[in-house]
């Protein structure tokens, strides 16, 4: 028999174990499993030469083989016993079923029970990618296969960088699951984790059982060095509900506890519930939580909704502690649901937003409005040169304590109607459209608050949109420019007895001089007469569509004061910024990039320029510089090296120029085999607030494919600091 720690054959032949080679695969080739020979439920055989005795025993010797539709025994020689059934295989067998192959020296079997013992065996899994030995393998007449003294990994035939030995092991392939007795991970031939029982699938279906744990050293200059782990623990409960229990150790603060749990309904809408928790905070000395729950009804059906319920003990749980419960916001986690109705020509959508205050530092004129409900219905029949959307929304919040717009709180009705008349043609496009906006509230004031409670607004509005196509071939790429102008007019209406409960003011961009309006929300319908121009300018490779150039230069031209604004002000600027932005693609991998707002004496307002490489999702590096008011704010770089197929190293950094220091960083590399990999980078976070510390971590992340990852944090590292970066899927 084989012991249980010898190691894999070093030295194997391929074509045996169904190996293919290929310089394409990271592990030089791949299982491929030949189907098996045709054939019913019954039993069939073949051989060069059989011959039966007269009384009760056949055997086939030369190329023997049994087979049926679920498994295939090929042997030198095969002899049975009629009456009984039994039998023995000798030579070179082989015992086949659909994607899994077991080899021996020799076998005994049973034709009517299907039982089939093979003794010093290899064995293949091709779908798992696994290949091992045993001393012996057992296939009942179920199906079940139990194994004695078994080693086996998922690297390549003769590569043995780990494996896992265990004295029993069962697999179960009608319930998809199996189990070892006394499991030992080796790691090149040395023994470094021992376990008395290990559970694990066979196939896609889940199963209870630990998860690989997760381990990294973190460090700052205020507290030293300490140990971040956690043990995850996942429990199939049923087909359509399991969770994850996640006990943990944070550095430098304690011992804490996530849970998450899963269900899916018979509808196929999901729902998921996060819980976060660490007792007694040894930095705060306080019992911090936080939790989420989420509902998701199928999607793609004309009927949508989902649920959203976010709670924190703190606003700073998120950054202190992390976990499952991650809030989507760290001051206000949000309470909101949404549900939505989808027709071919028009959308109804019904949500509700509320909050929990876990910032209470935050001054109450700080906290947004809740919506209780918000309904919005949109009509644009694709046939008609016309649409139409009207929106109804209750806005409330706690205004104790409050005065003046800060205390206000109501309904608001806004809807528009637009009609368009485009006209396209191959050299150009007019488009002329004429609108109206209207909005109506019921407020609530303060009662020293002599303002109307009911405003209202009535705002006509009409565009005139027209571009020219100018084009130019040589010989593979083409010049085109595009010259823009746009006319608009909106009339102007006293809003200043509205409140302003959703509405700000968008920012200058190219996109934005062609925009109908001024403001986002629905509190303000800005007034305007303006002309916009704008000049685009593209060089196009003929043969796939791909910009090479790209420049866009506009500003708009107010031809009236703007009285409707977010404060009580006039806003009496002639023209907006000069709005510029490029794009100059060197080669197929080299590109470079600005935007820029230019103030009326020509200094930068603000913008952004960066320099571009990628060659591959393995090769690729960024440059880039943020600026406002002529002055830069930040430095920007990271890259990302793919030395060869095992190796990468990248690493990135943001430094803040007025603060002249180091924001964040993060270097490191990864390493992978055909079995294994491992990632290991440092990081380094220093938030805005003034005299905060830095925060380093060393991360280690080791994944033995098809087991388990130890540190997941290092790719997430690499990912906040390299532009474009992206984890590499499991390869063999």
């Amino acid at each position: 028999m084989a012991s249980l720690y010898a190691n894999v054959h070093a030295e194997v032949q391929a074509d045996r174990f169904d190996w293919v080679q290929s310089d394409q695969q990271l592990c030089g080739g791949y299982y491929l499993a030949p189907d098996l020979p045709e054939g019913g439920e019954e039993l069939e055989a073949r051989s060069d030469t059989s011959l039966y005795d007269g009384e009760d025993r056949i055997s086939l010797s030369g190329n023997a083989a049994l087979w049926n539709q679920q498994i295939s025994l090929e042997a030198d020689e095969i002899s049975l016993f009629r009456v009984s059934g039994d039998g023995d295989a000798i030579g070179n067998v082989a015992l086949r079923e659909p994607r899994f192959l077991i080899r021996g020296d020799a076998a005994s079997l049973n034709i009517y029970s299907g039982r089939v013992e093979l003794y010093n065996t290899d064995i293949v899994a091709h779908g798992l990618h696994l290949y091992g030995n045993a001393s012996q393998v057992t296939r009942d007449g179920q199906g079940i296969i139990r194994v004695q003294d078994a080693l086996y990994t998922k690297c390549a035939p003769g590569q043995s960088e780990w494996q896992l030995g265990s004295s029993f092991l069962e697999l179960n392939r009608e319930t998809g699951r199996g189990y070892a007795r006394n499991v030992t991970l080796r790691a090149g031939g040395v023994p470094v984790v021992w376990l008395p029982v290990v559970g694990f699938p066979v196939d896609e279906r889940r199963l209870t059982g630990f998860l690989w744990p997760n381990l990294k050293t973190v460090s700052n200059s205020t507290d030293g060095d300490d140990i971040s782990f956690s043990a995850p623990f996942y429990w199939n409960q049923r087909p359509q509900s399991d969770m994850l229990i996640t006990p943990k150790r944070v550095a430098f603060r304690g011992n804490g506890l996530d849970l998450r749990q899963r269900h899916l309904f018979e509808d196929e809408s999901r729902l998921t519930l996060n819980l976060g928790m660490l007792p007694d905070d040894d930095k705060t000395k306080t019992d911090r939580e936080a939790a989420e729950l989420i509902w998701q009804s199928k999607p793609g059906q004309t009927w949508a909704a989902n649920t959203y319920a976010g709670y924190a003990s703190d606003a700073k749980y998120n950054d202190d502690i992390g976990g499952d419960a991650a809030v989507d916001d760290e001051d206000f986690p949000s309470l909101r649901a949404n549900a939505t109705r989808r027709l071919v020509d028009q959308q109804l959508d019904i949500k509700t937003y509320s909050y929990y205050v876990a910032n209470r530092a935050k001054a109450l004129s700080d906290r947004p409005y809740r919506e209780l409900p918000r309904i919005n219905w949109r009509v644009n029949p694709s046939d008609q040169p016309w649409n139409t959307r009207l929106e109804a929304v209750h806005f409330d919040r706690d205004v104790s304590g409050l005065t003046g717009d800060a205390a206000v709180t109501g309904s608001r009705v806004f809807g528009s109607a637009n009609w368009v008349t485009p006209k396209r043609t191959s050299w150009g496009f007019v488009e002329a459209k004429v609108g109206v906006d209207a909005v109506t509230y019921q407020v609530d004031r303060a009662s020293t608050d002599l303002r109307d409670d009911a405003p209202s607004a009535l705002v006509p509005r009409a565009s005139l949109d027209a571009g020219l196509y100018l084009e130019k071939s040589f010989n593979t790429l083409t010049h085109r420019i595009e010259p823009r102008i746009k006319y608009l007019y909106a009339d102007y209406t006293d809003q200043s007895d509205q409140p302003n409960f959703d509405t700000g003011a968008i920012g200058f961009s190219f996109t934005q001089l062609f925009n109908d309006r001024r403001f986002s929300g629905g509190d303000r319908i800005g007034d305007t007469e303006q002309v916009s121009l704008g000049l685009s300018n593209k060089v196009i490779r003929d043969s796939d569509g791909t910009e090479r150039v790209r420049f866009d230069i506009g500003q708009t031209f107010y031809l009236s004061d703007r009285r409707v604004n977010l404060t009580n002000t006039v806003d009496q600027t002639e023209r907006s910024p000069l709005v510029s932005e490029g794009r100059i693609k060197f080669s197929d991998f080299w590109s470079a990039s600005a935007e820029t707002t230019y103030a009326d004496d020509m200094g930068v307002e603000s913008g952004a320029v960066g320099l571009k490489y990628r060659q591959d999702s393995d090769t690729l590096a960024t440059l880039r510089t943020r600026f406002n008011e002529n002055s830069v704010t930040t430095y920007e770089a990271s890259t990302l090296w793919g030395i060869n197929e095992r190796w990468r190293v990248g690493g990135g950094f943001a430094y803040s120029r007025p603060l002249n220091r180091t924001q964040r960083f993060a270097w490191g590399f990864e390493y992978e085999s055909c079995c294994w990999r491992a990632s290991l980078v440092q990081n380094y976070n220093r938030p805005d607030t003034a005299g905060s510390n830095g925060t380093h971590s060393v991360t280690l992340q080791i994944q033995l494919k098809g087991l388990g990852m130890v540190g997941r944090k290092a790719i997430t590292n690499l990912e906040d600091n390299i532009e474009d970066f992206e984890p590499r899927p499991i390869r063999f």
